[in-house]
């Protein structure tokens, strides 16, 4: 088998026992030029339980599955081909909080996943008047936002909602409870509420529509119909010309275009559903190579060329 060409190494476990096992430090590897080749091939699969089954269904071998997982860059099962429902629901499942940005794109120097952030009705005196709440999933410094794990409102709180409420801040103790984190912005007031996201439809990636829809960054300095070559990373609060700023606000132009979590995701799904492969007699080459290599002769990242693939 391919992998018994690997050299070998013992392993010590926890509790003591020597065990011989491959050496994944000296492994092979393909040249850029093989997985450039003009043989390459692609074809696209929409569920593959197993890389078995990948490989006999691509090379009608299943011996070759190590070229299935070196062409395609495979190296954890998440890379496997994923029925689009199948991969939706297991991206919705483990993305399905909230997401706060901080208005004004101010930064927040105290937040740490776990704290507990609420928001009230009131002055937050009166614990009974929370309108909305979350633990903390991430702080998310390139967009200046908090990421929820999952967002709870007080259906027995009937009064409104404000439209940009206080954040408060809760860190717990290690006897359980829960203290307040006296955040606040470099003018002494509380950090308030800014645009709200599903975490699924977060924003990821800002362009400019006008310049072939050239990346910006968010501390961009924007004008009305385009972006600059100017930026504003201040700590406190950018100017309000950035595109940060404006995001924060809900106020983007229509020029500023825009790439979500969830639409990323689909992408990557659809391209890790993309599987690379080459004609059998290649294959073939390929795997007459392999076979012939002594263990001597395998290191860390020992090349495969493409002229082994060569007919």
């Amino acid at each position: 088998m391919f992998i018994n060409k690997f050299p070998k190494t013992n392993f010590t476990l926890p509790n003591g026992q020597s065990i011989e096992t491959i050496n994944i430090l000296k492994t092979v590897t393909l040249s850029a030029a093989a997985k450039n080749s003009t043989s390459i091939r692609t074809t696209v699969y929409d569920n593959i339980k197993k890389i078995e089954n990948l490989a006999f269904d691509v090379y009608g071998n299943t011996s070759l599955y190590w070229l299935v997982l070196y062409l395609n860059d495979i190296d954890s099962f998440s890379k496997l081909p994923t029925s689009q429902y199948n991969f939706e629901t297991d991206f919705l499942e483990k993305n399905n909080g909230k997401v706060y940005y901080i208005k004004d794109a101010k930064s927040v120097q105290d937040v740490r996943t776990g704290d507990l952030v609420i928001t009230f009705s009131g002055d937050g005196t009166n614990s009974e008047e929370w309108i909305r709440s979350g633990v903390v999933k991430e702080w998310d410094s390139n967009f200046r936002r908090i990421i929820l794990k999952t967002e709870y409102k007080n259906s027995e709180n009937t009064d409104s909602n404000p439209t940009n409420p206080d954040l408060f801040f809760y860190r717990r103790n290690e006897d359980g409870t829960f203290v307040e984190i006296p955040n606040v912005d470099h003018e002494g007031n509380k950090f308030k509420v800014g645009r709200i996201e599903d975490e699924k439809n977060k924003i990821t990636k800002l362009y400019d529509g006008t310049i072939n829809e050239l990346e910006m960054s968010p501390f961009n300095i924007i004008g009305e119909t385009s972006s600059t070559t100017e930026y504003d990373f201040s700590t406190t609060a950018p100017a309000s010309t950035t595109a940060l700023f404006k995001l924060s606000n809900n106020d983007l132009p229509s020029f500023v275009t825009s790439k979500t979590f969830l639409g990323e995701a689909i992408s990557d799904n659809y391209r890790t559903k993309t599987i690379s492969s080459v004609p059998s007699k290649i294959a073939g080459n390929y795997m007459s190579y392999v076979s012939s290599l002594s263990v001597a002769s395998v290191s860390r990242g020992t090349p495969i060329d493409n002229s082994r693939g060569t007919v």
